[in-house]
């Protein structure tokens, strides 16, 4: 081990969400936050050399942040079967810096951005709180892996005597 190298890093997470009630039928949710990383690598050059070159110093920075926003629609019991719709959607952007000085005998920055935004919308049924449906989807655009479109299925049951709950999604 070389008693001169160090690492150093530092970590935010937060994030602060809302609800708004508008009427009985209807909640209005909106939630930002993110989280940001750093690190810092040194070591320097021993006398004599452990490796030929200047000192190496490796700088990173990752930073997250989102927002998202869905309406929940709450439509009253007809025949004991009671429908949910939520709808939203959501944007989030990652940025990613590192700085090798010298990587290696050079340095190399990078410096890389991407970001997603999101639609997304889901139906939850359930039937005397005995049976569950949920179907929906997710529609994203990001400029890591282009349009993505992701359904889901799933359906829940309760066994009357033993309160079993059954489950199986798509």
């Amino acid at each position: 081990p070389d008693p001169h190298q160090s690492q150093e890093s530092s970590r935010f997470v937060g994030s602060l969400g809302v609800r708004y009630r508008q009427a009985p039928w209807l909640e209005h949710r909106f939630k930002i936050g993110g989280n940001t990383e750093t690190g810092r690598f040194s070591d320097p050059v021993d006398v004599p050399p452990d490796f030929p070159g200047a000192d190496t110093i490796n700088k990173t920075t990752e930073n997250r942040l989102f927002f998202d926003y869905n309406a929940v629609v709450s439509a009253p019991k007809v025949l004991e079967i009671a429908p949910t719709l939520v709808v939203g959607a959501s944007y989030e952007e990652e940025h990613f810096v590192q700085d090798n000085n010298p990587a290696f005998g050079a340095p190399n920055p990078t410096d890389e951005r991407r970001h997603t935004w999101s639609g997304y919308g889901e139906l939850q049924v359930a039937w005397r709180d005995r049976i569950f449906f949920n179907g929906g989807g997710r529609y994203d655009d990001s400029t890591a892996f282009g349009e993505a479109f992701s359904p889901r299925v799933t359906l829940a049951a309760v066994v009357p005597v033993t309160e079993t709950r059954l489950h199986g999604a798509w």
